[in-house]
Parts: structure tokens; C-alpha cells; sequence
């Protein structure tokens, strides 16, 4: 093996693990977003004044900034004494080439505060006349900027004469595309570990927090390292390293922590709210602990084992994603046995103490949970024995015993399931993989894959697929502010490629219109994987050992994104 300083993505075998069951300022950060310089296409709106203020009255309106699909609110502030009693037009002056919006697109035209949704990223001129309750009349301008929202996934190349993988990022409408993890190469012979290490990091060991339409959004990922020329004696470092959209071949990501990887790989990181810490499993001390560090790498905290003790066999801690439930809160399912699973809440605090949210029965236990602003709780799961699993919200009662308050699919058959969710930002729905072994006699699904579905948080719907039916291998996260969802789709095989491994990066609207591929695999000599939403194999029951000496950090794959010295070429 090569003598090499490289950081590694750590990747859990998605395929294998299915199969067994069922801004803070960095280094990294530059100055603003360019805008998008789309042409302009100018409507009929009138002769504009071009001036703030005439007589008494005077106006002012500043710009937005929003990811094209989400609704850019906009405000005319009024001063004069005639305010109160003006009367608000709002029209549209130009728009990008090709965007379907007019005037009656503007919602809300004649109040103070309307509101646009940009169906293109581009720049849209909107103009407001007021006229006061004197008959004076002025108009100014305001510009909504839409931008592309960003998307992470990794990559890796093969050819024969060796390969290389990397992690990328790139705008919703396959604009601003570049490495933000750069890559080295790999041999020929590693070119079957990596098909499926590629995929598998991007499901299970990656997370991305979206900045403010405008600012630099984030990434963070897990990896391992080895510190000797034979891998195999176990001497490894393992590293939680993260960066932004602004990140490149010439800036190192940023090191989060970074120890020893014998007793085990950091890994399953997940973005606080406001994007400023990260939780993630954690293997220092006696067990797999959850713990938490900030983006720019201070603040380490480790804040409580996975388990209240360690369990003898069936170890799960490497598959349990931490959630934040608050800026101050982290969260986690916890598996007790005997058919029964937590969620325990700590408060993002050194060696802090655990406390029961609730508990429930269940044959499995989820991996991946997700925390609502109201107190319930969204998690898939199997509740009893050989039972498909599907999604559910939950809520504690007054014993902390968890209650169903809704069940949001009703799969059949022992094999289906509800899994690779994700929760709206409104908080109103829930996108996920759907996969109904009953329309495949009864089989599991071979490679994590599902339908693309969504279903209403309050259960006011039966789920149903988002648009034509798509099938995916990696789950949906929500992108562009919620109006657009980004995930994994089996794609098409190439001669000779494995149909497993031919996947695209996609995006669609949350309406399941203008479904895009960001980027294509072929099974053979691309490979491609978006970062999902954590929880692959959420629900699997499988016993898991737990890793020990150098196969620890290897358990975990190893995707090499390595930052070196040596020229490479871009993956």
C-alpha cells in the first residue's frame, strides 16, 4: 500500500448491510457567490420613474437573494404622511430567457409585501408603483437573484491504466460543477471496491448543511488513513473533515478530529440547524459514543455513549445517526433488545447524561431518526416481527412511552420498505424510498433501491410517487430551500458495467416536474453518488460485530479523497 498523508472516506457497505437484513469563516471560504449573468427578457410594465422618492412619499424596497423554486418575499417600506393609505402595484420588468413567469406570477401584487417563486436561476426586476392618498405616484425597482442550489456527491473514474475519486459539487441546473475534495488515483485492482465504496459513502457517512441562498454551503465526511506501508497492521488515524461549495483543489478541507483508528472509524455526522457544529459517532473511550465538534474545529465535546453499556453481540453503533433535535440538543435511537428501542436526548455539553424521550417496541430498531419542531418524532422501523418496515411519527405520552400518531405507509409483505427519508423544511412532508417487495415476489431489494415517494407529515394523504415512477439506490435530501429534492437513481449499464452500480445524481421538483441528471454513472467506468439523507439500511436487524485492530477502519470502506502533493488529475 502507498505511503501516502490521504483522508478517506469512510463508507458503509450499503449493498452487503441490505442484503443481511432487510459559515464560520474557514481557509476554505471566499467571497460572494458570482450571480448567474442569465439574459434578460423585458416585459411591457411601463415607464419606470426611476426614482425613490416624489413629493411626501418615499419608498424603499431592498433585493433578495433565494434558490430558484423557492419564494423570494419582498417589502416596500413606506415614509410620508400619505403612507397609510397607498395603494401597492407590483409588476414584473424582466425576467431570465426562458422562464414562464408574468405578472400574475407575483402573489399578493397589490399589498406591500408580495412574494415571487423563480421558476429559473437568473435575475428577475420587479417594479412597485404607489400611489398615496394625494395622487402622488412613485415607482422603484427591486431584483430577485435566484441561485442554483448546490449538490454534493462523489465520483469516481476507472479506466485501464487506474482510476481516481473524489467529492464534487454542483448547481441544481449542472452549472458551477468542480471538486471540492480532490482526487488521487487508485489501481486496477481496487476498482471493485471502490464501485461500491463510492455509492456507500455517499448514503451513509457524508452530510451537507445548505447555506442561505447566496453563502457557502457545507460539507462534512468521515474517513481513515493509514500511518504505516502495510494497512494491514492496523495502524490507521481516523479524520472528520469538512469544507463548503467554495472548497477546491488548491484548499484543504478543514480537520475536525482525528485519532487512532483501532478501536473503531469516526462516522455518520450530521449538520447542526444553524450548520456551526456537527455530531457524529465517535469511537474513543470504553464504546461508540456520540460527540460533537464545531465546523471550524474547536469545541470537541464527547457527550455520551450510544448504548447505556455495551451490548455482547449486535453492536448497532456504527449505523445510529445522531440528530440534533435544538442548536443545544442531540438526539439518537438507541436500541435496548428484547423487541424494544429509545430515543435519548443530551444536551450538547462534555460528558453529558442522556435522558429517555420515549420508548418503543419493535422488532428493528430505526438508525436515523428525525426530530419535528412539535415534540414527535419521524422514524422507520419494523413494530413486530417480520413485518414490513414503514414510516411512522411518533410522540411520547405522559410515561415516555412512545404513541403512533400516525402511520404514514402501510407496506405489505416482510421484505418492503419505507426507508432513505427525509423531512420537508415546513416540516410537511416526508420524501423516501419505497419499495414494495410484493411487486417483485416477495424479494428483497438487491441494492438499497426504492420508488421515489413523498407522503404529507400529518398522514392527511396516502403516500404516492413524486412524478413518473423513478427508482432510486440512495435517498432524497431536500435542496434549494425545499422546492427541489436531490437523490440516487438507478441509471443504465454500460456493456460489461453492473447494473448495481449504474446510478445517476438526480434532482426533481417536489412536484415531480423538471427531473434533471446532475451527473451519470455507468456501472463500468463511472460511478456516481449524491450524499442522501443518512439511514440507508435504517431499519436492517442484522447483528453487527463490532470492528476491532486496523479491520475497524477498514469495516467502514475507505473512498480516498486524498489532498496531496502530487499532480493528479480531476475526477
Amino acid at each position: 500500500m502507498r505511503r501516502l498523508a490521504l483522508f478517506a472516506l469512510s463508507a458503509l457497505t450499503v449493498a452487503a448491510a441490505c442484503d443481511a437484513s432487510s459559515d464560520g469563516a474557514t481557509a476554505s471560504d471566499g467571497g460572494a457567490d458570482a450571480r448567474p449573468d442569465a439574459p434578460l427578457a423585458p416585459f411591457d410594465a411601463g415607464a419606470d420613474t426611476g426614482s425613490a422618492e416624489a413629493g411626501a412619499l418615499s419608498i424603499g424596497v431592498t433585493d433578495e437573494s433565494v434558490y430558484a423554486g423557492q419564494a423570494a418575499k419582498l417589502a416596500a417600506t413606506l415614509i410620508g404622511a400619505d403612507a397609510s393609505s397607498a395603494a401597492f402595484a407590483w409588476s414584473l420588468v424582466s425576467a431570465p430567457s426562458g422562464s414562464a413567469l408574468t405578472a400574475a406570477s407575483i402573489t399578493a401584487a397589490n399589498t406591500a409585501s408580495p412574494s415571487v417563486v423563480p421558476d429559473l436561476v437568473g435575475d428577475y426586476v420587479l417594479k412597485v408603483t404607489v400611489t398615496s392618498a394625494g395622487s402622488i405616484t412613485t415607482s422603484v425597482t427591486a431584483t430577485v437573484h435566484a441561485l442554483a442550489a448546490p449538490v454534493f456527491y462523489a465520483r469516481a473514474i476507472f479506466d485501464p491504466s487506474g482510476g481516481q475519486v473524489g467529492l464534487h459539487a454542483i448547481g441544481h441546473d449542472k452549472s458551477d460543477a468542480h471538486a471540492v475534495a480532490c482526487a488521487i488515483n487508485v489501481q486496477p485492482s481496487e476498482f471493485s471496491a471502490y464501485r461500491l465504496l463510492t455509492l456507500s459513502a455517499a448514503a451513509s457517512t457524508m452530510d451537507a448543511w445548505e447555506a442561505p441562498a447566496g453563502q457557502a454551503s457545507r460539507f462534512v465526511f468521515s474517513g481513515t488513513a493509514s500511518r504505516t506501508a502495510v494497512d494491514d497492521a492496523g495502524d490507521y488515524a481516523t479524520f472528520l473533515i469538512a469544507g463548503t461549495t467554495r472548497s477546491s483543489c488548491l484548499v484543504a478541507p478543514t480537520t475536525l478530529r482525528s485519532i487512532n483508528a483501532r478501536a473503531g472509524a469516526l462516522g455518520q455526522p450530521r449538520f447542526s440547524p444553524d450548520g456551526t457544529r456537527v455530531a457524529f459517532i465517535d469511537p474513543a473511550g470504553a464504546s461508540f459514543g456520540v460527540a460533537t465538534v464545531g465546523f471550524d474545529g474547536s469545541g470537541y465535546r464527547a457527550i455520551a455513549p450510544v448504548y447505556a453499556s455495551p451490548p455482547s453481540g449486535g453492536d448497532e453503533s456504527t449505523n445510529i445517526r445522531p440528530e440534533w433535535q435544538d442548536a443545544t440538543h442531540v438526539a439518537w435511537p438507541r436500541p435496548l433488545g428484547n423487541g424494544s428501542w429509545q430515543v435519548v436526548v443530551a444536551s450538547d455539553g462534555a460528558n453529558a447524561t442522556p435522558t429517555t424521550y420515549f420508548t418503543c417496541t419493535g422488532a428493528t430498531t430505526p438508525h436515523h431518526i428525525a426530530l419535528l419542531a412539535d415534540g414527535s418524532v419521524v422514524a422507520s422501523y419494523s413494530p413486530i416481527a417480520n413485518a414490513p418496515a414503514d414510516l411512522f411519527v411518533l410522540k411520547p405520552d405522559a410515561s415516555k412511552v412512545c404513541q403512533v400518531v400516525h402511520r404514514l405507509t402501510s407496506l405489505a409483505g416482510t421484505a418492503s420498505r419505507a426507508h432513505d427519508f427525509a423531512v420537508s423544511p415546513d416540516e410537511k412532508t416526508v420524501a423516501y424510498l419505497h419499495y414494495d417487495a410484493t411487486k417483485y415476489d416477495g424479494g428483497a431489494a438487491p441494492a438499497n433501491e426504492g420508488e421515489l415517494y413523498s407522503v404529507p407529515v400529518d398522514g392527511s394523504r396516502a403516500a404516492s410517487a413524486i412524478g413518473a415512477a423513478r427508482v432510486g439506490r440512495i435517498g432524497p435530501r431536500w435542496i434549494g430551500g425545499g422546492s427541489r429534492l436531490a437523490w440516487t437513481r438507478v441509471g443504465q449499464a454500460t456493456d460489461g458495467g453492473d447494473p448495481i452500480y449504474a446510478d445517476d445524481v438526480s434532482v426533481v421538483l417536489a412536484d415531480g416536474g423538471g427531473a434533471i441528471d446532475l451527473a451519470n454513472g455507468d456501472g463500468l467506468n463511472v460511478i456516481v453518488g449524491a450524499v442522501g439523507p443518512g439511514g440507508s439500511c435504517a431499519t436492517s436487524a442484522a447483528s453487527r460485530a463490532r470492528p476491532s485492530s486496523g479491520a475497524a477502519a477498514l469495516a467502514w470502506g475507505a473512498l480516498v479523497v486524498a489532498m496531496t502533493r502530487r499532480k493528479r488529475r480531476g475526477a
